[in-house]
């Protein structure tokens, strides 16, 4: 049996889904049922430009995602902004709020806002208010690592909180893809991300708005009244679907963004990067984003109770009964190809060192299982290739 792997669209899938995405790096999620829709040079090591703020973003809530509302004063560590760097505009000496703070960060991109971020949430992490800048953009450097590894990213190095280019400076589609889908747990952000623009009261500035780099996001109505980038003041490029995250560029890490839909019962989450240009980017995006809309539907593969069908059983302790359940601890269900949905189907595989298969219907208890132990796959098949995989888990005990 062949399992899919290293492939833009999974087996079975759209045609146009896998022409949507050229050479660049892509892994792309429908969250509703964890279906891998896109798998492209997702393992490997790219530069991520300012989508590094994401996780800059998911370290610092470790320490203020209950203190969105206490005020920051900005300080000297605007004195390290390399001059390539995108800006919030904040000034040394102006308090803001950690939540205006990651506006700041994650709508303009703004490079100050992440270093006063860094720098902060470094300080207090070391309890140590006297830390110098350097130090404390290397301490947070050491942190974005250590949360990468507790996330269970396999491919990733950073060494600063604003993805400023650095050949040391990198991570993986996936391990991106991982990161985001954790940030977006939290309601604070998941709502700032999907803001076109936010506006504040600044000292020196007045009125101050704050425009989101993300084209899906930022709706005409924004881009006639905020930017002069579009023709008319129209973005082509908006889709009402859409609900984050954050871009990045630099010349070597390319046209990068990690991007959100909710389409009806489907949510997206996705990452592409080293794309050629803003046009092929958002072009791909809102390609992916039409097509699970359009092209795929959900199927789910157990009842309510996410239980499969019981298996009977033989030499077994006659105080178990005859039959075991087998569960699969959520509900499992696949995103499939509309067109192509009665070419799916489900297999269940059991530990053969644990249950022989003596029939089509009966198994061989061969040692003891407890209730919930994992015993098996329940593997969801299309033309002889595995599509997708769920872990089954006994409901009930056996012993031989």
């Amino acid at each position: 049996m062949k399992k899919s792997s290293e492939l833009l669209a999974l087996p079975g899938d759209n045609e146009k889904l896998k022409a949507a995405i050229g050479d660049e790096a892509a892994y792309i999620v429908d969250e509703k049922t964890g279906t891998v829709l896109a798998d492209q040079n997702a393992d490997k090591k790219y530069y991520p430009a300012s989508t590094t703020k994401i996780l800059t973003t998911l370290v610092a809530l470790d320490y203020v995602a209950d203190k969105m509302d206490t005020r920051v004063t900005v300080g000297d560590e605007l004195d390290m902004l390399d001059p390539e760097s995108s800006l919030a505009e904040i000034e040394q000496g102006e308090s803001l709020t950690w939540k205006e703070l990651f506006y700041g960060m994650l709508l303009p991109s703004g490079c100050d806002a992440a270093l006063t971020i860094a720098v902060n949430v470094a300080r207090m992490a070391a309890d140590n208010q006297h830390l110098s800048n350097e130090e404390a953009i290397k301490r947070f450097a050491e942190m974005m690592n250590e949360k990468a590894d507790e996330m269970g990213c396999k491919n990733y190095n950073f060494v600063n909180p604003h993805g400023i280019h650095d050949d040391n400076h990198y991570i993986s589609a996936k391990d991106m893809y991982i990161i985001a889908h954790e940030t977006l747990k939290n309601k604070d952000i998941a709502q700032i991300v999907k803001t076109p623009v936010y506006s504040r009261q600044t000292a020196t500035l007045g009125i101050y708005h704050w425009q989101t780099t993300n084209y899906l996001i930022f709706d005409s109505e924004s881009a006639a009244l905020y930017s002069d980038i579009f023709e008319n003041g129209h973005n082509p490029q908006y889709n009402q679907d859409a609900t984050g995250v954050k871009t990045g560029f630099t010349i070597p890490a390319g046209r990068c963004l990690v991007f959100s839909a909710k389409a009806d019962d489907k949510k997206i989450l996705g990452v592409i990067f080293n794309a050629p240009s803003n046009a092929v980017l958002y072009t791909q995006a809102n390609n992916v984003i039409e097509s699970l809309k359009n092209d795929y539907q959900h199927v789910t593969w157990t009842d309510e109770n996410h239980q499969l069908p019981s298996v009977k059983v033989r030499d077994n302790h006659f105080s178990e009964g005859n039959y075991l359940k087998l569960f699969t601890g959520k509900a499992a269900a696949s995103t499939v190809l509309k067109e192509k949905a009665s070419r799916y189907s489900p297999r269940v595989t059991l530990n053969n060192s644990l249950l022989e298969k003596v029939d089509d219907q009966t198994y061989k208890v061969l040692k003891a299982i407890k209730e919930g132990d994992e015993i098996g796959s329940l593997d969801i098949e299309i033309d002889g290739i595995i599509y997708q995989c769920f872990p089954i888990y006994a409901g009930n005990k056996m012993r031989p």
